[in-house]
């Protein structure tokens, strides 16, 4: 659903303006002064701006030409009672998208508004595509309505800003390659090389080789060729223990020395990036701790996809523009159940998982809308999922045990009766457990059923794998009674 900004200083245009739009399925933003429209394009996710050209203090010119100087490029369809030559000139240079003499015909208006937007999300993802191509990515490349990717963000200019090593965690599919890139292009070393190169694709004598080079081989390491530049290495737990101390010495003698050539200053920034916590490798003895603390100065978290639900829209919005385009499809979007399926995903593979499953869904679909049907794998996930809570639902509690004031006391000795089976919904005084507790139990009982295969665990109770680890971490269950099979 794109919001829509009207930046109209008469009241009933603006009443008129917002119903008009809730009807097509957008969601209007009123702001009846020009100062007041610009602060909610700072503050809010704007996709397009309905203008007034005439308005007191800060007319509708004024609004467009701050908008230019501020980079806001978002399109804008202007509509005034004063329709003059002059003045439509003026607002197509300013970057008008269209022009309207009031009274507005609606049907006009929406069409005119609905060919603004596809326009502005085919440009922005050429724009972020050839970002691509050119290794120029930029943090506006970077979907963020979210709190904890507007976080990362930040983090991220603000590390742009320095010439410290930067440390990037988060799972696979998270986009740490492109927080690297965007670092190194706002950075004082845009325009120098930027080398990337994956340290767990490698073995130790690969790593040795392309890192600090060989006797046999004269070829220029890729400390030598990011020189004046970024080196990024991801995966950087996966490098071999010699190999991180050689590593070390860069940061303490400042010296670039190799197999191949004479020692030469040191001049490269380090961005590392993994998807397990060095500190726990750290502790595992599998990475050095003093190479963790030289590389710790200004770590970066990336956040899963599933913790970042406000961005799938247009992360969605974008690939279905980019592959519609490359497929040579017209695709309109996903209806808006498959929307909702979309957003209630966990997402184990994060960014890309989705960017595929968007792709193999243009693949499949017939029609101009994605529908559910076009996502089978996540269709099926959701709906054991789903079965799975209806059957807990409908479980009928065990019957309550004797109350010790309801026994009768038997004629003669008898055996000692066994111990009440305890009602698994029931506290030792009777009362309700509490969910937490219920779940807790359920978890223990499926861990035990499937003798602690976590992918049979985490299938059986209709979860992801990592919402289940996340619950045996929560709940202080002992997960080496579990396995990764």
């Amino acid at each position: 659903m794109a919001n829509i900004l009207v930046i109209d200083d008469d009241p009933i245009q603006c009443r008129l303006s917002e119903e008009m739009l809730r009807a097509q399925g957008f969601e209007p933003l009123i702001a009846q002064s020009g100062a007041d429209g610009l602060a909610m394009l700072d503050s809010e996710n704007i996709q397009a701006v309905i203008l007034d050209l005439v308005m007191p203090e800060m007319d509708g010119m004024t609004v467009l030409s701050e908008m230019r100087s501020r980079n806001f490029n978002q399109p804008v369809i202007v509509q005034t009672a004063q329709p003059a030559v002059e003045n439509i000139i003026s607002a197509i240079r300013l970057g008008a998208s269209d022009f309207f003499s009031k009274p507005v015909a609606p049907e006009r208006l929406i069409i005119s508004l609905q060919n603004a937007l596809k326009r502005f999300e085919l440009e922005n993802c050429l724009r972020t595509e050839t970002h691509r191509q050119k290794g120029a990515l930029s943090f506006n490349d970077m979907a963020a309505k979210s709190p904890a990717m507007k976080k990362s963000i930040a983090h991220g200019e603000k590390a742009a800003a320095t010439q410290i090593p930067v440390l990037i965690e988060g799972e696979a599919g998270t986009g740490r390659d492109m927080m690297a890139r965007a670092i190194h292009h706002q950075a004082k070393r845009s325009g120098k090389p930027f080398i990337a190169i994956n340290c767990s694709t490698m073995d130790a004598d690969e790593l040795e080789a392309i890192l600090f080079g060989t006797q046999e081989s004269s070829d220029k390491t890729v400390f030598d060729q990011a020189q004046g530049g970024t080196l990024y290495l991801d995966e950087i737990g996966a490098l071999p223990l010699e190999l991180q101390g050689r590593l070390l010495a860069l940061f303490t003698d400042k010296m670039i020395s190799t197999a191949a050539s004479e020692p030469a200053p040191f001049d490269v920034r380090l961005i590392c990036a993994t998807s397990k916590r060095l500190l726990n490798l750290t502790k595992q003895k599998q990475f050095r701790e003093d190479l963790y603390y030289r590389l710790n100065i200004f770590p970066i978290y990336m956040p899963p996809l599933r913790d970042r639900v406000e961005d799938i829209d247009d992360l969605v919005s974008h690939f279905v523009t980019k592959f519609s385009v490359a497929e040579g499809r017209r695709i309109e979007g996903c209806s808006p159940e498959a929307m909702a399926m979309l957003r209630q995903y966990e997402w184990p593979g994060n960014v890309r998982q989705l960017e595929n499953a968007i792709y193999r869904a243009i693949l499949l679909t017939e029609d101009g809308i994605l529908s559910p049907n076009e996502f089978p794998q996540i269709q099926t996930s959701l709906q054991g999922a789903e079965k799975l809570r209806h059957a807990l639902k409908s479980m009928s509690p065990q019957a309550a045990p004797d109350h010790i004031d309801a026994a009768v006391a038997p004629a003669t000795p008898l055996k000692p009766k066994a111990k009440p089976t305890k009602d698994r919904f029931l506290t030792e005084d009777g009362r309700t457990n509490n969910l937490a507790q219920v779940e807790k139990d359920l978890i223990e009982f499926a861990l035990k059923k499937h003798n602690g295969k976590m992918s049979a665990v985490a299938r059986a109770l209709g979860i992801g794998r990592s919402t289940l680890y996340r619950k045996l971490k929560e709940y202080g269950l002992d997960g080496d009674q579990s396995n990764a099979a």
